[in-house]
């Protein structure tokens, strides 16, 4: 989970700059916290 985590943090800026848009297909509730936490953020930040 570590490497989703670290891609999400490290690719964000680029993720913004091409406007590309994260989403989940699935229930998160499952996944480590430090992982929903970061999804979620991502995914506040990026689909404004």
């Amino acid at each position: 989970m570590k490497l989703l985590v670290n891609s999400l943090k490290n690719e964000f800026e680029k993720l913004l700059e091409n406007r590309i848009k994260l989403n989940v297909i699935g229930n998160i509730d499952q996944l480590p916290k430090i992982v929903q936490n970061e999804l979620k953020y991502v995914i506040k930040k990026n689909n404004k």
